[in-house]
């Protein structure tokens, strides 16, 4: 066979100058404090009815289908001041209807 006249390929020399200081992840000004990892690093909640282990954003069980978190079934959602409201209305007209009847 026959000398290979293909001349290696070379790279371009490295180029000198600054290099960038390395910031170590556990001490980046811009990551989260230790605060912060302590308050969010229990993402998950256990659900009363079956013990199942959540994230903690779900709003019902999966497996059960009890509610987590937030508002039970048993609340209607209605302001306790509109309830009052309605209460002093009604107890109003009664003691009016009764007034008027006398």
């Amino acid at each position: 066979m026959g000398e290979d006249s293909r001349e290696l390929a070379r790279r371009a020399r490295a180029r000198s100058g600054p290099v960038e200081d390395y910031v170590d992840p556990d001490t980046d000004p811009e990551g989260p404090s230790e605060a912060d990892i302590e308050r969010f690093s229990n993402v998950t909640v256990t659900c009363a009815g079956c013990g199942t282990e959540l994230m903690d954003d779900v709003s019902e069980c999966w497996k059960c289908g009890r509610q987590v978190g937030g508002r039970g079934t048993h609340e209607s959602g209605l302001p306790l001041w509109a309830v009052l409201t309605v209460v002093v209305v009604v107890l109003a007209l009664a003691v009016w209807m009764l007034r008027a009847v006398i």
